[in-house]
């Protein structure tokens, strides 16, 4: 088992296809500290919001979140996701079958598959927290969620609550809003590495087009967030795995 976890690391991290979308996740990570850093440039400290407000795993910033939100399940996939699809299009499972047992591949292209869903989220949002945290002020008077204050967005939260929905893990976020989006980080990367495992399950019996593997989640994932946006019940996602959300899907 230990030498067939580690063929398939290795064969993970040597992958063009993991490389390329992790580096340009990380670049992606990068343009909103960027962006908000040239546009808070020179201006009052006391103007310039919190840190934990310009977090890309939330829903504070706008549209590079949803940006974000929308190519996700691309993002996790493509890395190494339908790697048994590639191998038994280019007959390398002979070989790899030689070598070890059935249930050893089974279980280390599993283990491989979903660490790599999470290592291309978790990377670039620990990185983009972590520049977050270098950039911006850490307290501040000014915060990103409704233009209050620490104290208003607080009240604001509570009331919130009522209203739309339940708020996850409310008490945290008004506690520490820095550990809140670590836990949000977390709970990210964790799905990112379900949704890599699922397709890697579904490439078991899918025979068709590698591209529409790929896709299949993105395609899905979109039309639950299309079906949100019209009907009365929330099955957009982001609302339990992104940083201040409601259940109500509200921010």
């Amino acid at each position: 088992m230990k030498k067939s976890l580690k063929f398939q690391f290795i064969s993970l991290f040597t992958s063009r296809n993991f490389n390329i979308i992790l580096m340009l996740s990380i670049v992606f990570a990068l343009v909103p500290t960027l962006f908000y850093g040239i546009k808070f440039h020179s201006v009052d400290i006391n103007t310039i919001p919190a840190a934990y407000s310009f977090f890309l795993g939330s829903g504070y910033i706008g549209i590079f979140n949803k940006i974000y939100y929308v190519l996700m399940p691309l993002i996790v996939v493509i890395p190494f996701a339908d790697s048994y699809y590639t191998d038994c299009k280019n007959h390398t499972i002979y070989g790899i079958l030689s070598k070890c047992t059935l249930k050893q591949y089974y279980y280390s292209k599993l283990i491989c598959v979903f660490s790599s869903g999470v290592i291309v989220i978790l990377i670039p949002l620990l990185i983009n927290f972590l520049l977050n945290l270098a950039v911006f002020p850490v307290n501040s008077t000014v915060e990103y969620l409704n233009g209050f204050g620490q104290i208003q967005n607080q009240l604001y939260i509570i009331w919130l609550q009522h209203i739309s929905g339940i708020w996850h893990l409310y008490h945290l976020f008004c506690t520490n809003q820095y550990l809140y989006e670590l836990v949000y980080l977390l709970i990210a990367s964790l799905f990112g590495g379900l949704l890599a495992a699922i397709i890697f399950q579904i490439s078991f019996f899918y025979k068709g087009n590698k591209i529409l593997l790929n896709c299949l989640l993105f395609i899905i994932n979109n039309l639950l967030s299309i079906i949100s946006a019209t009907l009365p019940i929330n099955l957009n996602l982001q609302s339990y795995i992104y940083a201040g959300y409601t259940a109500g899907g509200q921010s």
